[in-house]
């Protein structure tokens, strides 16, 4: 079995992952669906595992696709960067960045790090819940987004793993009304759906007592005591109090956060932005692989 991978194979494999189809894959890598097919099949011959469940209306990835997508945008990246590094390209224009509802509390952090790598460039930051980055991603207003994961149907490179919490305001105990009232974003929102889903599972009484697309609103209607809110944990002030499963709220899971790029983008600018989010938003770690038959 061979030790290395084809980086055309890998770049065919993930148009065939964003797309769910050959056919459209085929467009995005300038081949034929034929030679598309040749590409993933060698593939999966080179892997020795099955990476697409193909069906006729569309192809989906198995976990051995899931597993193999992350690193196959880590090569390209890494292939790109590698020539970018070497030409050095002098990297100025318009990067079109797309941002969910709560990240913006990081993104000091990210605005500076722009800018210390990239003086000529001009940021145009769009502030969207993850539904409405998508599609703007489609209809090409967006050069790049962070979007929550499952908003994306499973598309994009995964940055960052997000906490949650279930928060309240100091001394305030809207948690113990019969009927709870929540500060939640608005009705696209994956968060706000979470919540709801949560106490809906719980069968815990709710009433929306805020919603909004402003962090900021809903985080002022928990500190003054008014309101429950499931929040990410970049989102929470220190003047917020987390509720524990001694409250009656369970730990919530972790969201996911995708970096998607525009269906033909491409380019240093946009590769090197890339670069400099993933090191400003990655928190993942990756457990090193053990071989019981592998000596040091």
């Amino acid at each position: 079995m061979p030790r290395s991978l084809d980086i055309d194979q890998l770049k065919a494999f993930i148009a065939v992952a964003e797309t769910g189809s050959f056919s459209r894959a085929a467009e995005e890598v300038h081949r034929t669906q034929a030679a598309v097919s040749v590409q993933m099949k060698r593939l999966e011959e080179a892997v020795g595992a099955q990476l697409i469940d193909r069906q006729p209306r569309q192809s989906r990835l198995t976990p051995a696709g899931d597993t193999l997508l992350a690193f196959a945008y880590r090569i390209r990246d890494l292939n790109r960067d590698a020539f970018d590094a070497l030409r050095g390209p002098d990297l100025s224009g318009v990067i079109r960045i797309g941002a969910p509802l709560y990240l913006p509390p990081s993104f000091p952090e990210i605005l500076r790090s722009l800018s210390e790598a990239h003086p000529n460039i001009e940021v145009s930051l769009h502030v969207q819940e993850s539904a409405r980055m998508v599609a703007s991603l489609e209809g090409g207003e967006l050069d790049l987004a962070i979007v929550t994961h499952a908003s994306s149907g499973g598309v994009g490179e995964v940055v960052r793993r997000e906490p949650m919490h279930w928060v309240v305001g100091p001394g305030a105990a809207p948690h113990k009304d019969v009927t709870i009232p929540l500060a939640v974003y608005h009705a696209s929102s994956a968060l706000r759906t979470q919540a709801i889903e949560t106490l809906e599972r719980l069968q815990r009484p709710y009433r929306i007592a805020y919603s909004s697309a402003s962090t900021a609103a809903l985080c002022v209607a928990v500190e003054q005591g008014l309101a429950v809110s499931l929040l990410p944990e970049c989102a929470i002030s220190a003047d917020m109090r987390r509720l524990t499963p001694e409250d009656g709220f369970p730990e919530p899971a972790p969201i996911d956060l995708s970096m998607i790029a525009a269906r033909g983008a491409d380019g240093p600018l946009l590769r090197s932005v890339q670069q400099v989010l993933r090191a400003c938003l990655c928190n993942l770690v990756v457990e090193p692989e053990t071989h019981d038959n592998e000596t040091a």
